[in-house]
């Protein structure tokens, strides 16, 4: 599987990076899933699932966390509409 973020223009990522920054205010999302988003829309290349698990700023957001904690965070964006997976099984947000 595949986590990729669409490569927004300035003014998007600038619009996406504010809208996100409201949501965490809001207490919407939780500073994880903000970090997760914000990772993610800087990313310069896509990234497997795999590879997001095993980038160290990931493993450093949940090393005394479970599993299921992760998992959550990951759902509660795609349920949100934060992310999305695409026909190749990709994370778009």
């Amino acid at each position: 599987m595949v986590v990729v973020i669409s490569r927004p223009s300035m003014a998007g990522k600038g619009l996406l990076l504010a809208e996100i920054d409201h949501l965490l205010r809001d207490k919407a999302i939780n500073a994880r899933q903000h970090a997760i988003l914000d990772r993610l829309r800087e990313a310069a290349k896509p990234l497997t699932l795999a590879d997001l698990r095993r980038s160290p700023w990931y493993l450093a957001l949940y090393a005394r966390l479970a599993d299921k904690t992760k998992q959550r965070d990951l759902r509660a964006l795609r349920e949100r509409g934060l992310l999305h997976l695409d026909e190749a099984g990709r994370l778009v947000p």
